[in-house]
């Protein structure tokens, strides 16, 4: 068994189905159940849901909450909360601890995940941490989930194949988030989880980068930092074996995109692409293909993509309409 973490937070951006016809929205495809949501509290439940009902609506299997995930990451939001002056200060790290620090519970998330009991999976696996800051302490947590759907990075991390185990935390205005996936994540195999969906109406005509791919002024993938860029498609895929480089390698699946033709009102869209080879944050098992310009509004655009995962080509065509301008 081995096992690796990818770690990911807003501060960036902050600081510097089953059988028949699939579900028309995110809302339609909300499970009835999930193990373990009887003992969570709402926040926890809401959130997860929430997670499983935009999984559900892409086509990927719904996760379940643990109790031990949920306390771990419960706990390291309040950690940051009593610690977060000397955080922000000294220029810490929001995904470490600093033993003698109050609310201390370990340095790193597996010593944090393992003072509350969580049982490491037997298979290699990923833990993908996602650490934030509400815009209020009254923010609900579903809306939280609702806004981390629009940034691709955190959406890859919802969308996440072959998911084990997964728990939401906050205390105040922090929150965290971990998915334990396995790896390599063989479900779905042979098709793409695609945002958005195809069909899917009132996506966003636009995306603003700001900040969030670059630290310290250093970019960290080949998007334009303080650009205003058409709405994100991710493509993400499942494999039932990796390259053979190390677990942490950011690009095991060796996902490479073969073509790609996003065309909407005005013809065929200038686009960047995004794969694990052009970015240094975690991206082990999607794609994104980001139109340079904004969409327009109220108008059907569609992406024809073939992705080699493995040496394995998966292609998928997703057909949406954009939203108005808020």
């Amino acid at each position: 068994m081995r096992t690796t973490s990818l770690l990911i937070s807003s501060l960036t951006l902050l600081l510097a189905t089953g059988c028949g016809d699939p579900p028309a929205s995110a809302d339609q495809a909300c499970p009835d159940f999930i193990f373990g949501a009887g003992n969570a509290r709402t926040e926890v439940r809401d959130a997860m849901t929430k997670i499983n009902c935009y999984r559900r609506y892409a086509g990927s299997q719904k996760t379940n909450i643990n109790a031990d995930i949920v306390g771990a990451m419960d706990a390291h939001s309040q950690y940051l909360s009593l610690n977060w002056d000397t955080i922000v200060e000294q220029n810490l790290s929001i995904h470490t601890e600093v033993s003698g620090n109050p609310g201390f519970t370990g340095v790193d998330m597996f010593t944090r995940l393992e003072a509350q009991g969580w049982t490491i999976p037997q298979q290699d696996h990923h833990v993908f941490t996602l650490v934030d800051v509400k815009e209020s302490a009254d923010m609900p947590s579903w809306a939280l989930i609702d806004r981390y759907v629009h940034e691709p990075y955190f959406r890859q991390i919802l969308m996440q194949p072959g998911v084990l185990d997964a728990g939401y935390g906050e205390f105040e205005e922090f929150v965290g988030l971990t998915m334990v996936s396995e790896w390599p994540a063989s479900t779905p195999l042979g098709r793409a989880i695609v945002w958005p969906v195809d069909g899917q109406t009132n996506v966003p005509p636009s995306y603003y980068t700001g900040s969030f791919n670059t630290v310290d002024g250093e970019r960290y993938d080949n998007l334009d930092p303080w650009k205003l860029y058409g709405y994100p498609i991710t493509v993400t895929l499942g494999a039932d074996t990796s390259n053979g480089t190390p677990l942490d390698d950011p690009n095991s699946l060796s996902l490479a995109v073969l073509s790609h033709t996003l065309t909407g009102p005005d013809g065929v869209e200038n686009t960047t692409v995004v794969t694990p080879d052009s970015t240094q944050l975690p991206l082990p098992s999607s794609v994104m293909v980001v139109p340079d310009s904004p969409l327009q509004e109220n108008a059907q655009y569609t992406l024809e993509i073939a992705v080699s995962v493995v040496g394995r080509e998966i292609d998928a065509t997703t057909t949406f309409t954009t939203g108005s301008y808020e």
